[in-house]
């Protein structure tokens, strides 16, 4: 793994952020260039969207909506999911 690195970043009026240039070209992003952002608790994660991944993200968007399953009903789903994920993984008494 590389050596990581911590940026801040301004918020500009409308809530804007400019990626470092040092970020950018290491991604390939470049203007127009799609990122994603979600949240992880009070954390942002910004990832790129290349076409193949948008194409996933729609090809499960449309797999989703085919089988009847809400956005409400998904994330509900996830962070059942999550929580056990946790529990297996960082409960006290855990012996991996």
């Amino acid at each position: 793994m590389g050596k990581k690195e911590l940026n801040i970043l301004t918020l500009g009026e409308r809530g804007q952020v400019t990626l470092p240039k040092v970020m950018r070209q290491r991604l390939g992003l470049g203007k127009n260039s799609k990122v994603a952002a979600t949240m992880v608790g009070k954390t942002i994660v910004l990832y790129p969207i290349d076409d193949e991944l948008e194409a996933l993200f729609d090809s499960i968007a449309l797999k989703l909506k085919g089988a009847g399953v809400t956005e409400k009903e998904l994330l509900q789903r996830m962070q059942k999911a999550r929580k056990r994920i946790y529990r297996q993984n960082y409960s006290k008494g855990n012996n991996k």
